[in-house]
């Protein structure tokens, strides 16, 4: 079928060598015209989901095709491609992570300073509206949680199913910063794991 739909059998070579590693840019691309809610915890989930499905299969295919690389000529750019296209997968992954952190990390430390001037810590985020999610990020969009006592206050942010950044601070304690499990809040006094010092901006 496929030959006779392309008779040429270099066309039909390099078509089999390059377009199912191009099918991975559908993952971006759908995301790039994705404007509705908070898709980074999904991106993130179905990205390294995939990823995880496709990295041993296609280093141990690279590794067979550069084996037979004199009986099998250019069959290597397959795996190799797809493999790239892997790394550039995690690589925006990670871009925008650091990118929605140090948004929050801002957010906390403006919350943080009202605290201790005003003594009392905001009961919701700036912009926040009934079934509407506060969210950091551009490309890719994570939700933000919040909660506050009078004087304390817990800053969530949401980067996949079972991972999260917490940020703690108040009108009498040190801005704090660390990672959380799941998606619940932790209660007064709990701190994150290994949380980490920071000063306000």
């Amino acid at each position: 079928m496929i030959a006779r739909l392309i008779p040429n059998p270099k066309i039909r070579f390099w078509l089999s060598q390059l377009l199912p590693p191009a099918l991975l840019l559908l993952l971006p691309l759908n995301e790039l015209f994705n404007q509705d809610g908070n898709n980074g915890p999904g991106a993130n989930f179905l990205w390294l989901g995939i990823a995880g499905l496709l990295f041993i299969p296609a280093s141990f295919l690279l590794l067979i095709r550069l084996f037979r690389w004199r009986s099998q000529p250019l069959r290597w750019i397959r795996p190799l491609l797809t493999l790239t296209l892997l790394a550039l997968l995690f690589a925006l992954l990670q871009t925008s992570w650091e990118r929605a952190r140090q948004d929050a990390l801002a957010i906390a430390g403006n919350i943080d300073l009202q605290c201790k001037q005003q003594g009392r810590c905001p009961q919701q985020l700036s912009g926040e509206r009934p079934g509407i999610r506060p969210h950091v990020g551009s490309y890719l969009r994570y939700p933000l949680l919040y909660k506050a006592s009078h004087t304390e206050f817990r800053l969530m942010l949401v980067i996949s199913l079972d991972m999260s950044e917490v940020f703690m601070g108040g009108s009498t304690v040190a801005l704090l910063h660390g990672r959380g499990e799941g998606h619940a809040l932790p209660e007064w006094p709990r701190t994150p794991a290994a949380s980490t010092p920071h000063s306000a901006p």
